[in-house]
């Protein structure tokens, strides 16, 4: 159960440190929340990503097949 517990919390430390980049680098489907405006100020749109949720399940998968490894 401690190596479930443990693979959650590597994916989501994964997942925060995606959406970290994607703030540092400007990298828009990295982003939580992305503002788009118009010259005069103006909200244009605003989206989200979910896509860091995604990449990071692979990290998710791999951890859990350890776990269940016999030592």
């Amino acid at each position: 159960m401690k190596y479930y517990a443990a693979s959650l919390l590597i994916y989501l430390l994964s997942v925060g440190i995606l959406y970290a980049a994607g703030y540092a680098f400007e990298i828009v489907w990295l982003k939580w929340e992305h503002t788009v405006t118009y010259q005069d100020g103006s909200i244009k749109a605003v989206s989200g990503s979910i896509i860091p949720f995604f990449l990071c399940v692979p990290i998710y998968y791999f951890f859990t097949r350890k776990a269940q490894t016999p030592a």
